[in-house]
């Protein structure tokens, strides 16, 4: 039974889904999503001998948002170690997807020693990016909503029109042949219409492009540093908002102390955990058992 209750961290408190028992998981949602998405990841895992966790992110919720919008990945970072600290979890299964994905290559590549294992979803690690974008420009049509984030003002009211249309498109174009996207579309919907969650939402796009204050420039060294810890990588073969040719562009055996497990998934898209979560949920379940046998 998972249960609902709050942690705090860098002086914010947030909002968390907790259950089970065992060796401990930390999942990290993404854009335009909740903690409601990993429900069938964490159902499946409480009831195997796994501890489960998964907050809110900065922002989706009127108490943990700042003014100035700080949103930044170093600040995020700092979010997750605290939660740990503050749970007194020395180490964890971390999984993370769309914006958790990000977290999650930070955490691994400089805070290896917090982690058991590390699990990205549907984002491949960012720190060739541009390489990439030189072989696959069409990858930037499929980004268009991250600059059209930066104009502020505007953005916001176009994204808050009619009940948040905006979402609707956005994930048929991610997600296109997933049919339970509007019962779960309902869901986070409510997590928008809260006071200052757009806004937020769409500050993390803002900070991400920021190149040049100290937080910007930290977040960009924490996002491009070799990977320490073992990592597993998800991604949907038809995911609407990130080319799947990314992960073998991307990913250099140079960038990670250990080889990257990279699975790919047919017939599922953006929300590959949602879409095929009984395949997910298995990978994760072996993928930490191994991890757990493993004298690293």
């Amino acid at each position: 039974m998972l249960r609902l209750s709050r942690v705090r961290s860098s002086g914010l408190e947030f909002s968390l889904l907790h259950g089970g028992q065992g060796s401990p998981v930390f999942f990290l949602h993404g854009f335009g999503d909740s903690y409601e998405s990993f429900l069938p990841q964490m159902q499946y895992l409480a009831q195997r001998g796994y501890e489960v966790f998964a907050p809110l992110l900065r922002g989706y919720e009127p108490s943990s948002q700042i003014e100035p919008p700080d949103y930044y990945i170093s600040s995020l970072v700092e979010d997750f170690l605290e939660q740990l600290n503050n749970m007194q979890l020395d180490r964890v299964h971390l999984v993370g997807h769309d914006w958790g994905a990000i977290v999650t290559y930070a955490v691994a590549a400089n805070w290896p020693d917090r982690l058991y294992s590390a699990t990205a979803l549907s984002v491949p690690y960012l720190k060739r990016m541009l390489d990439a974008v030189w072989k696959f420009p069409s990858q930037l049509a499929k980004s268009w909503y991250m600059f059209f984030f930066q104009l502020l003002g505007l953005s916001d009211y176009v994204f808050s029109q009619d009940n948040f249309s905006f979402l609707d498109r956005l994930y048929e174009a991610w997600s296109p042949a997933w049919p339970g996207k509007g019962a779960h579309l309902g869901k986070v919907k409510k997590i928008f219409s809260q006071p200052g969650v757009v806004n937020a939402a769409l500050s993390y796009y803002r900070c991400f492009f920021d190149f040049f204050s100290a937080k910007g420039r930290e977040s960009f060294r924490l996002i491009t540093q070799k990977i320490e810890a073992p990592l597993m990588v998800i991604a949907g073969l038809n995911d609407g908002c990130v080319d799947h040719r990314l992960y073998d562009a991307l990913f250099t055996r140079e960038d990670f102390v250990y080889p990257p497990e990279i699975i790919k998934v047919p017939q599922a898209g953006h929300f590959v955990h949602l879409e095929k979560p009984e395949f997910v949920n298995r990978c994760l379940r072996l993928w930490f058992e191994k991890q757990e046998k493993s004298p690293s």
